[in-house]
């Protein structure tokens, strides 16, 4: 086929395993990623209060959320992290 994608690039990568292995994510187990600076707007409680409703249906999915504070008295995270306990989804968000 003309045009196709090439889904080898897709494939996991032997870091990507690793990764899997030291969050403790089963390879075959959905990881949801986000990867935005810390601020108001970038989604990471949508997208934590979206892990809650995704992980009723799998339960073995896992959410990472990576970034940096943008406010150097920093917080942010640290209400992402609540959040995340409040849903009873801090197992699956790091």
């Amino acid at each position: 086929i003309h045009e196709s994608v090439d889904t080898g690039k897709f494939r996991p990568r032997p870091e990507a395993r690793q990764l899997r292995a030291q969050l403790g994510v089963p390879e075959r187990a959905p990881l949801i990623g986000s990867l935005a600076r810390f601020q108001e707007g970038k989604g990471q409680p949508e997208l934590i209060r979206a892990a809650e409703q995704v992980v009723r249906r799998r339960p073995d999915a896992r959410f990472l959320i990576v970034g940096d504070e943008v406010d150097q008295r920093g917080g942010l995270r640290s209400r992402f992290e609540r959040l995340a306990c409040e849903l009873g989804v801090s197992h699956c968000v790091f």
